[in-house]
């Protein structure tokens, strides 16, 4: 059993978007920051990071994992999923299932904590493997 407290001070921010996957608005996402605050070592079946984001237009999105966002400052963060739109402010929360396509808009500069399944570093893995059968 392990307790961690991981300070504020000592995240490392990087884009989490680094690599170059064929999607929608790629530009824009490669100027998300993330903070890793929790990845795979830590903890085996979840993660937290925190992330930044500029304002973005319209964006298709396929969670292929679990997350709970919770909106720091900024946005407003908006999300339509089967049709019905959630638009998430300062102090909410948007909780998201496995495997849900979803539209998000970010309105302005918008920070965010998010806890995912499965931890973040796995999920960015998934995605480089992903990228990697494409070419």
């Amino acid at each position: 059993m392990s307790i961690y407290c991981v300070k504020s001070k000592d995240l490392k921010w990087e884009k989490f978007f680094g690599i170059d996957i064929n999607i929608e608005a790629m530009d824009l996402l490669r100027k998300v920051k993330t903070a890793i605050v929790s990845d795979s070592k830590m903890l085996e079946h979840m993660g937290a990071s925190f992330e930044v984001w500029d304002p973005t237009p319209p964006l298709k999105w396929h969670f292929n994992y679990e997350a709970i966002i919770h909106i720091l400052w900024g946005g407003p963060l908006k999300m339509t999923c089967e049709g019905k739109t959630h638009t998430a402010y300062q102090g909410d929360f948007i909780i998201i299932t496995k495997d849900s396509d979803a539209v998000l808009e970010v309105g302005g500069h918008l920070v965010f904590a998010t806890v995912t399944h499965p931890p973040v570093d796995v999920i960015k893995r998934i995605l480089d493997e992903k990228h990697q059968k494409k070419r």
